[in-house]
């Protein structure tokens, strides 16, 4: 009888110490469970922002605000975007949970023209879904423009004529007068058949390039344009033409050998 009290006795410890065991472990997984959720969560208050006409070489200032929702500190690692045309500006140090920063963004419109849509990616510590994008919107307006602003082309051979049609355009209410051309180099020349350019209108320009044969790998020139307009009184057109079988000008060096004089 007192043998089975005892073996009765252990079964019941046995189980008491089972319960105890899974009881401890159920209270460790709860516990990391709770530490593994303490991590940072940015919240913007806006992703994306529309400023709206803007007028070239306008340049123009945004606040993204965003909110540390989660519950470990946030931290934004890095901020780039494809376009130089931004600039940014933010807080390098960590940030509490629940409090708020800001993201200064500067959108330079110099050399743009139309609608733009630029992203810009923010980067956190958060360790899942920590890359986040915003986004700028606006629509360029150029007065007068020159299309294109840049003229690029390969293949050229040494030698050779190019010839490009150039459009310029006034976009503006008043009628302007083309003061004067002028290129950075003798082979370039822009013709135009009439020195004024009407309200709302625009004038096509005849580009002619003569390729020298002793050219080297790359041909660049500028030519400025100046104008009767009160903002853009000059503007610039940059050739880029890369040469088919140019060769490389290495610098010039000097041949003379200087000969010590002898001494009597």
């Amino acid at each position: 009888m007192r043998s089975l009290l005892n073996r009765h006795k252990n079964i019941s410890v046995l189980i008491l110490g089972l319960l105890m065991l899974i009881a401890c472990s159920v209270s460790a997984a709860s516990e990391q469970d709770y530490v593994s959720e303490a991590v940072p969560k940015i919240k913007f208050d806006k992703s994306t922002h529309d400023f709206g006409v803007l007028n070239r070489g306008d340049k123009v200032y945004v606040e993204f605000r965003y909110t540390n929702v989660g519950n470990a500190p946030l931290k934004i690692k890095e901020i780039y975007s494809p376009c130089g045309c931004t600039a940014f500006e933010a807080s390098s140090e960590a940030l509490l949970p629940g409090d708020k920063s800001v993201i200064k963004v500067r959108f330079d419109t110099t050399d743009k023209r139309g609608p733009q849509k630029q992203p810009i990616t923010v980067i956190t510590n958060e360790p899942d879904d920590n890359v986040k994008t915003l986004i700028l919107l606006a629509d360029v307006f150029v007065e007068l423009d020159l299309l294109p602003g840049t003229f690029v082309k390969s293949g050229v051979l040494p030698g050779s004529v190019v010839t490009k049609n150039i459009r310029l355009i006034n976009n503006g209410s008043k009628n302007l007068k083309i003061l004067s051309i002028k290129s950075s180099k003798p082979e370039v020349k822009l013709v135009l058949k009439s020195n004024r350019l009407n309200k709302l209108s625009q004038e096509e320009l005849q580009l002619f390039i003569s390729i020298p044969e002793d050219v080297g790998r790359k041909f660049t020139a500028r030519v400025l344009i100046t104008t009767t307009h009160p903002l853009y009184k000059t503007l610039e057109l940059k050739i880029i033409l890369d040469i088919a079988g140019g060769k490389k000008k290495l610098p010039k060096v000097n041949t003379r050998l200087k000969v010590p004089l002898k001494k009597k």
